[in-house]
């Protein structure tokens, strides 16, 4: 017994069963139907009891795949994607997105976005979101090329302007006196002198220097 998977992508109106079912008329079931090894139809859920009602044998042809229900949930979302020319509404597109990472998180970031009408940098932050259900060392493309995902920098090894200024600030406390010395001999610079009494009003604020 054949079942479908509930499919939150809305029906095809009236006029494009009629078009759909003309087609099949004249040129035959041209894509199978994918199913999952269960018989649950994951893409072809119109084109299935069409095809029954021209007495076309679409399960002869039908492309069996091994997949989770995960995966399964986003390939339908992706074939359904790819052919439809209306683009999901703008709250159906964050819930699309979520579907596809979790399962396919291989493909890549402006593939998705180009499926669900969303921006490459707004689904990398779904997925950034999403931790470990979104990660894959390596992506596919729009184009069929498999690329490796760049790592993002260590955040303690990356220059972190605020930890450099704090840093400098203790040390030019903590040598203050030495400074002090040196810019009464005169060894200093006008301009250093005023930044010297910069930072340690600055100091001050921090709460560095009492």
């Amino acid at each position: 017994m054949v079942t479908r998977i509930s499919c939150e992508l809305p029906r095809h109106s009236a006029a494009e069963v009629v078009a759909m079912k003309e087609d099949l008329q004249h040129h035959g079931l041209l894509t199978p139907i994918v199913v999952d090894e269960q018989g649950n139809i994951i893409d072809g859920r119109e084109r299935a009891p069409l095809c029954d009602e021209l007495k076309i044998d679409w399960k002869a042809t039908a492309k069996v795949v091994k997949v989770s229900p995960e995966q399964a949930a986003a390939m339908r979302l992706r074939l359904n994607l790819l052919h439809r020319k209306k683009l999901p509404t703008r709250e159906q597109r964050q819930a699309y997105v979520e579907v596809m990472i979790k399962g396919e998180p291989e493909l890549s970031d402006s593939y998705i976005a180009s499926l669900c009408g969303y921006s490459a940098m707004q689904v990398g932050r779904i997925r950034s979101s999403l931790g470990t259900a979104g990660a894959a060392a390596q992506r596919k493309g729009k184009d069929g090329k498999v690329r490796s995902v760049a790592k993002k920098p260590d955040a303690a090894k990356t220059f972190a302007p605020v930890t450099w200024i704090k840093q400098t600030t203790e040390n030019l406390v903590k040598h203050r006196d030495l400074i002090a010395r040196e810019l009464q001999a005169g060894k200093g610079k006008e301009e250093f002198a005023r930044l010297f009494k910069l930072v340690i009003e600055i100091a001050h604020l921090a709460g560095l220097s009492k």
